[in-house]
């Protein structure tokens, strides 16, 4: 079965914002071919209204944005902890095989 690899790259455009916040993306290293995938940009405790896709020549947009946003106070005595996040998801559908590289969004 031919595998299709996917390089993905990690980005972090709230460097100057505390390290509590940030953006992850989750993508599969490995994705069969003639098959999709979901990409994931996960922004942590920041405000973010949306996020701007970059080109995706080698892929065919099937879905998203999909947003889902979730938030978490956790109470431990007299501490307060809140967290919140926003997660993007885009289904993608690969145009051939090989390797590819998903640049920031």
């Amino acid at each position: 079965m031919s595998r299709l690899f996917l390089t993905y790259l990690l980005l972090l455009p709230f460097s100057l914002i505390t390290k509590a916040q940030g953006v992850k993306i989750i993508v599969p290293e490995e994705v069969d071919q003639n098959s999709y995938f979901e990409l994931k940009y996960v922004v942590e405790n920041a405000d973010v209204n949306d996020i701007t896709l970059p080109k995706l020549s080698d892929f065919t947009l099937l879905s998203g944005p999909n947003l889902s946003t979730s938030s978490r106070t956790i109470f431990n005595g007299s501490k307060m902890t809140s967290t919140k996040s926003s997660t993007y998801t885009y289904i993608l559908e690969p145009k051939g095989k090989g390797t590819f590289t998903i640049p920031p969004a």
